[in-house]
């Protein structure tokens, strides 16, 4: 068996956050697109906290201070140049996703967003938070809610399979997070297909 369905899109999805409510403050956003054994493409974008703010996102005190102990490689996002509205975010990321469907699939009557499989680093954070952010302002998120994809589940599952060390990344940098759960997502895989599960 394998898991990971290469007729789909695979995006691993990672967001770093003021809150974990489903209605939490984005203050990035990172994603890989990935088959079952290279990367395709990626994304990235720092969102600006003023933009959240300015949209009622929920921001928690707990989590401001967890922010505060985090490495200074870590809060730089706090201070970066790049950063965009959360409104801009998401459209940029439903447009990167449309390419990326046009990866698979030259024939772009056929696109749908059953087409995208959208793992994320919990059931009910990563992938909750960013739909709410796309009910919020109205706007059609990229995938169906049935293509949800849980990593945490599946490494707790497979906690046999260790994680491979990561080299010169940043822990909480939303797009690093995101490579390396694709990357132990791959030995998962690879475990899974070796055994003949």
């Amino acid at each position: 068996m394998q898991i990971i369905d290469t007729s789909k899109v695979n995006i691993m999805l990672d967001l770093e956050t003021l809150s974990t409510h489903a209605n939490a403050a984005i203050v990035s956003l990172g994603a890989v697109f990935f088959d079952d054994e290279k990367l395709i493409d990626d994304f990235y974008c720092a969102v600006s906290v003023s933009s959240n703010i300015n949209n009622r996102r929920h921001i928690a005190a707990d989590t401001l201070v967890w922010w505060m102990r985090q490495s200074n490689e870590a809060r730089a996002l706090f201070n970066d140049a790049k950063a965009i509205s959360i409104k801009q975010c998401l459209i940029d990321f439903q447009t990167w996703c449309l390419a990326c469907r046009k990866d698979i699939d030259t024939d772009t009557s056929s696109l749908a967003q059953s087409d995208i499989m959208l793992w994320g680093n919990g059931s009910d954070f990563d992938n909750v938070i960013l739909a709410d952010a796309y009910t919020q302002f109205h706007y059609r998120q990229p995938w169906e809610f049935n293509n949800n994809r849980c990593f945490r589940t599946l490494k707790n599952i497979y906690s046999c399979v260790e994680k491979p060390k990561r080299q010169q990344d940043i822990k909480h940098n939303a797009l690093d997070d995101a490579y390396a759960q694709v990357k132990h997502l791959w030995l998962i895989n690879n475990a899974m297909k070796q055994c003949g599960c």
